[in-house]
């Protein structure tokens, strides 16, 4: 692999343009060394986005390449793409979760619901990058009435505008995703492990060979025994999507059972027969990992359905021909609201006008004229 092709790679990754080979490989160039994360940090920059050029020339970049060796980096890409699974499911329904790490509009606490009580997890706490069951209950405050949960089971609620990383029993790591909801058991048994989402959610799943790992939601299950993937499943949504990276991932709708491979999206349908299946772009599904939205080609409803989860919003489209409009964007979650809708603004095809937390959506002539 050289210089050349990495340095694609990145500006490829900018341009969210990787397949999904690409990507593994990207990875793999990652973990070779600290240094070349630190230069993908930089270069991935929102701000070193706008001057890509100034940066494939750059002499530091070509520096970076001549540190990684060609024939460790064709080994660390074997490993890469023989054991690294990143599956993604995206499951757009519905009850909405928004809002952003740093503007939390109504102070909204990450609640886990046990058999006994309710805790709540302090701002700062929150903050951490992961933490184990234990530590939550540590640090979150504890209230003993209105417990919801089954005996044996929690319940991890993520409002909008936060993300947050917990550690399960098995050493799994699960990143939920904003308005989102994880039910999982405090051990789990020795047979299989399974755990329910609502929402969206990042799985790196502890290898365990002799029991499987199941995701379930409202329309689909995806079935592992030690893997990555993203599984998003809002409630009121009528479809879900299971996205794979590398690897191999069994997912079903009930109806029909599908085994994925590299590069393939599975697409459920609430009511359908069968799953559909489609090639997708690795950036753009995992772009919220990152911290941000990422939409190519996508209807204009869609982007505002994410934005809603986010922020504290409410969309009204006074126009149904926007919905279909075609949205190419790559933005930071951590902006503030008017940033966002300024950015989409750009496209001179809608205009927005806020009022409090109602935004109204309105073609782009309607403001000129």
């Amino acid at each position: 692999m050289d210089e050349k092709l990495i340095k694609e790679l990145i500006f490829k990754s900018l341009r969210t343009e990787l397949t999904a080979e690409e990507y593994a490989a990207l990875l793999a160039w990652l973990e070779a060394s600290e240094k070349n994360k630190r230069l993908y940090a930089k270069v991935r920059d929102i701000d070193a986005l706008q001057n890509a050029k100034t940066y494939s020339s750059s002499a530091k970049i070509v520096g970076i390449w001549h540190g990684t060796r060609p024939q460790r980096f064709r080994r660390i890409v074997g490993i890469a793409v023989a054991a690294a699974v990143v599956c993604m499911i995206s499951a757009l329904s519905a009850r909405y979760f928004l809002r952003d790490k740093d503007t939390m509009p109504n102070g909204e606490d990450i609640i886990l619901i046990s058999e006994d009580a309710i805790y709540r997890l302090s701002e700062s706490a929150a903050r951490d990058s992961e933490m184990s069951i234990s530590d939550l209950l540590g640090t979150a405050s504890r209230e003993t009435t209105g417990s919801e949960a089954a005996k044996g089971i929690r319940r991890l609620i993520v409002p909008r505008g936060k993300t947050f990383e917990i550690s399960l029993d098995d050493g799994t790591r699960v990143t939920l995703n904003s308005m989102s909801e994880l039910s999982f058991p405090v051990e789990f048994d020795s047979h299989e492990r399974i755990v329910e989402l609502s929402g969206e959610a990042f799985f790196d799943v502890a290898k365990d060979g002799g029991r499987k790992f199941k995701v379930r939601t409202n329309g689909s299950e995806v079935t592992v025994l030690g893997t990555q993937f993203n599984v998003s499943a809002y409630a009121d949504n009528n479809s879900e999507t299971v996205s794979l990276v590398d690897g191999s991932v069994e997912t079903s709708n009930g109806r029909q059972t599908i085994v994925l491979i590299p590069g393939q999206q599975a697409i459920i349908r609430q009511g359908a027969e069968s799953v559909d299946v489609a090639k997708f772009n690795p950036d753009e599904v995992l772009g919220w990992r990152s911290g941000f939205f990422i939409f190519e080609d996508k209807p204009l409803e869609m982007v505002l359905e994410a934005l809603e989860r986010w922020y504290d919003l409410t969309f009204e489209i006074t126009d149904e021909q926007l919905r279909e409009i075609s949205v190419f964007v790559k933005l930071q979650r951590d902006k503030a609201p008017e940033d966002i809708l300024e950015a989409l603004e750009a496209m001179n095809k809608v205009r927005f006008v806020k009022k409090e937390k109602n935004v109204k959506v309105m073609p782009y002539a309607d403001i000129i004229n």
